[in-house]
Parts: structure tokens; C-alpha cells; sequence
């Protein structure tokens, strides 16, 4: 059965959206589980080179915050884990299929 980037790709944030409850669904993770979630969503409709922008953009955010810490924003520190979480996770998984995809899917 062929399957369509667009299709793969949505398959990969609804099992994204399944399992970040699961990965950060304990009480102190609730800032990190909305980033994710907000991240898996700003993943949709993405093209392969738009997710791999997306991912940078999330780590540089990551990181710049990262160097700040402990900040008094430690709210926002968690919503980017959880954001760097979701891009990694959809690009991973897209990358991993597009090898199997046809033709006009790959890079």
C-alpha cells in the first residue's frame, strides 16, 4: 500500500499527539506537554525542508534559553523542551520513511 507524504505525515503527529501524554503527562510536566503538542501541531502541512527549518528554530530557542537558566522563565524553558520534543520526534519519523516513499516525497 502506498501511502502519501501528507498522509505519513499526519500518521506521524497523531501518534506524536498519543504518545506525548504518555512521555510528559505527569503534573510537573504540564508546560512541556503543552509545547509539545503545540510544536506537533506547527509541524502539519510541513514539507520535509520546512520541518528540518522548524527543527532548528526550535533548538536555537532551546538553547538560547538554556544558557539562561535557572531563569525565572522556567515556564517558557519547559513549553521549548516540549516544542524541541515534537520536532524531533516528526522529523524523525518522516525521515525514516522517506526513504520507502516515492519519487516526488524525497529530498
Amino acid at each position: 500500500m502506498n501511502v502519501t507524504y501528507g498522509e505519513h505525515l499526519n500518521s506521524v503527529i497523531e501518534k506524536g499527539i498519543q504518545e506525548a501524554p504518555v512521555k510528559w503527562g505527569k503534573p510537573e510536566h504540564v508546560e512541556t506537554l503543552a509545547g509539545a503538542l503545540e510544536g506537533l501541531e506547527n509541524c502539519r502541512g510541513k514539507w520535509y525542508g520546512e520541518l528540518r527549518k522548524v527543527l532548528g528554530n526550535a533548538r536555537a530557542l532551546y538553547e538560547a534559553r538554556s544558557k539562561q537558566w535557572p531563569s525565572p522563565d522556567w515556564r517558557a524553558f519547559e513549553k521549548d523542551r516540549g516544542e524541541l520534543w515534537a520536532a524531533e520526534f516528526v522529523l524523525q519519523n518522516v525521515e525514516a520513511a522517506l526513504v520507502n516513499l516515492p519519487r516526488p516525497w524525497r529530498p
